[in-house]
C-alpha cells in the first residue's frame, strides 16, 4: 500500500501498487511534455490531474477480537484497541461477541458453558456481535466514523452506520451470525482466528487555508515533519504504546479474560456440587436414595459417558455405608467392619 496525503487540508488516500505505478507513469509523461513547453499541463481539469484525488472514507486503523471464548460457549465483551498501519494508537471501541439463540437473544442458562469444545461438534450454534462504541484520538476524524468487518469466508463486508460530529460515536450495531451445523473448521478458527474491525472516517473537500497555499511542497513536507515529530515525543511522554506488538497484547488478553470467565463458570459448578453432597448428607438415612441423587450430579456436572455397572455398584455399595449421621462405615477384608470419623463430601 502506498499512502499518499494532501498536504493542503490533510485528506488521506491508501493506493493499491498498481494504481501508484500508473499514476507514476502519467506524472512522468506530463513533465516530459513540461520539458518540451507544452503549456497546457499547467491547465489540466482536476479529472486529468494525477496527483487529485476525489475524497473518500479512510481507514483510520484496526482492532481484532479473538474469538476462543466462543469455543466455550462464553461471551467477550471488552475494550480494545484501534491502531493504525503503523502500530500507533488511534482510539479504542468496545465490542461484544456472545453465544444467543437465533433470534439474537443472549444465553443466560449457566449450563451453555461447554468444557471441552468438541461437545459443539455436529450442533448448530449463534453467535451475536454488537459494536458497542468507541473513542478516537483526533479531531479531524469527526466527519463520520463507521465500523466495517467480515467474519471468516464472508464475501460482503458487515457496515455499521456512519456517526457524525463525534469522536466518541456509539454504534450500537448488532447481528446474530448462525452456524447450521458445528464443524471442526469452525473451532480451529474460534480457537485461532479473530475478526478484524476495521474503523474508516469520512474525509470531505475542503478550502485549504489560504496560508498554506502559499507555500511550496518542500516546506509543506518540512511542516508535516515536524508536527510527526512532535506527535511521536508526545507519545513517548505519555506512554502511549507507539508501534508496540498490540495484536499479541490483544491476544493475551482475551485469553486472560477467557481463563477468568471459565475459572468463574467452574467455581459455580464446584459450589452447587458441594452444596448437593451436603444436601444430601443432611437427609434422614431412609432418604438417602443414591440413583436421584446421581442423577442430579451428573446433570449439574454433565457428565456424557456412562458410569461402568462395576463402578456404579462401587458406589452404591459405598452409599450404603454411610450411616444417617454422617458417620463412614469400612469394611476390612476380614468381613469386620470399623466405624470411621464424620466424613465430609469434597469435590475436585
Amino acid at each position: 500500500m502506498v499512502k499518499m496525503k494532501n498536504l493542503l487540508n490533510g485528506n488521506v488516500w491508501l493506493w493499491e501498487r498498481g494504481k501508484f505505478i500508473n499514476r507514476r507513469y502519467v506524472i512522468q509523461d506530463l513533465y516530459q511534455r513540461f520539458l518540451d513547453g507544452d503549456e497546457d499541463v499547467l491547465k489540466l481539469p482536476k479529472e486529468e490531474d494525477p496527483f487529485w484525488e476525489p475524497a473518500e472514507d479512510v481507514l483510520i486503523g484496526t482492532a481484532n477480537v479473538f474469538l476462543q471464548s466462543l469455543a466455550y460457549a462464553l461471551d467477550f465483551d471488552d475494550k480494545i484497541t484501534i491502531t493504525d498501519f503503523k502500530g500507533n494508537e488511534e482510539g479504542f471501541m468496545f465490542v461484544n461477541v456472545t453465544p444467543c439463540t437465533q433470534n439474537g437473544k443472549a444465553l443466560q442458562d449457566e449450563d451453555s458453558f461447554v468444557e471441552d469444545p468438541t461437545e459443539l461438534l455436529g450442533k448448530p450454534y449463534h453467535f451475536k456481535v454488537t459494536v458497542r462504541s468507541g473513542e478516537v484520538n483526533k479531531s479531524r476524524y469527526s466527519k463520520g466514523l463507521t465500523v466495517k468487518y467480515k467474519y471468516q469466508n464472508e464475501s460482503d463486508y458487515s457496515v455499521s452506520p456512519t456517526i457524525k460530529d463525534t469522536l466518541s460515536p456509539e454504534w450500537n450495531y448488532s447481528r446474530v451470525i448462525s452456524i447450521p451445523s458445528v464443524s471442526q473448521d469452525h473451532l480451529d478458527f474460534f480457537e485461532s482466528s479473530s475478526i478484524a474491525f476495521q474503523l474508516y472516517g469520512t474525509q470531505v473537500e475542503s478550502e485549504a487555508d489560504p496560508r498554506l497555499s502559499k507555500l511550496t511542497t518542500k516546506e509543506l513536507r518540512q511542516m508535516e515533519n515536524m508536527n510527526e515529530q512532535a506527535n511521536g515525543l508526545s507519545r513517548r511522554q505519555t506512554g502511549m504504546p507507539g508501534s508496540e506488538p498490540s495484536d499479541e497484547m490483544t491476544q493475551l488478553k482475551s485469553e486472560l479474560v477467557l481463563m477468568k470467565r471459565k475459572f468463574e463458570r467452574l467455581s459455580k459448578k464446584e459450589a452447587r456440587l458441594q452444596d448437593l453432597c451436603k444436601e444430601w448428607f443432611q437427609k434422614p438415612r431412609e432418604e438417602q436414595q443414591f440413583e436421584p441423587f446421581l442423577r442430579v450430579v451428573k446433570a449439574v456436572a454433565k457428565y456424557e459417558e456412562e458410569i461402568e455397572e462395576e463402578k456404579k455398584e462401587d458406589l452404591l455399595k459405598g452409599a450404603n455405608s454411610v450411616q444417617g449421621n454422617g458417620t463412614v462405615v469400612k469394611t476390612t477384608k476380614d468381613g469386620k467392619k470399623v466405624e470411621g470419623g464424620s466424613r465430609a463430601c469434597i469435590v475436585m
